[in-house]
């Protein structure tokens, strides 16, 4: 990250920060969707030096559709986008955060290949998750807090923090 014209290294804190959101933006999108959470938490390795995050849908959520995990995936990248954005511009933001979230983006590309169900594009997917992510951000700076502090939470959790209906929410049509 760019600070005061010169490249530093995020600091431990800070990326455990910085995957505490990306994976609160996908919990706030899967629950807010009207799914369940299987997994949700935020990983420090043995040695400190690296953090990994992980949010899995429950496997019985048999209505979860295409669309939807497309809008999950990419959630979290929509929630780093306005992490990054208190530091850096906007364009900045965007590239450190498709840069750190490349497995997310692999993933993603390949429900375009391989599901038959899919019907949003690309573009439109992102939007969708934008605007849900804008629309919680308080509830994801909420349950990134939690994640950051905890190390995990369930729907349950998300739901509270988030203030999320129990309803599922359709997506966007226009």
């Amino acid at each position: 990250m760019k600070r005061g014209g010169r490249y530093v290294e995020l600091t431990r804190h800070e990326q455990r920060e910085r995957v505490a959101y990306h994976e609160a933006g996908h919990a706030v999108a899967l629950v807010g969707l009207g799914l369940t959470i299987a997994e949700a938490s935020v990983r420090v390795s043995w040695f400190g030096r690296s953090v990994s995050g992980l949010v899995v849908p429950r496997e019985e959520d048999e209505e979860v559709g295409a669309d939807e995990l497309l809008v999950v995936g990419h959630a979290g990248i929509a929630a780093e986008i306005e992490w990054w954005s208190w530091e850096v511009d906007a364009k900045t933001a965007v590239r450190l955060a498709e840069h750190n979230a490349a497995d997310d983006l692999e993933v993603i590309r390949g429900y375009h290949r391989r599901r038959p169900d899919v019907t949003l594009s690309r573009s439109r997917a992102r939007s969708e998750a934008v605007a849900l992510v804008r629309h919680h951000w308080r509830g994801v700076e909420a349950v990134a807090g939690a994640l950051y502090d905890h190390g995990r939470v369930n729907t349950r959790q998300v739901r509270r923090l988030a203030r999320l209906p129990r309803v599922r929410p359709p997506l966007r049509t226009s």
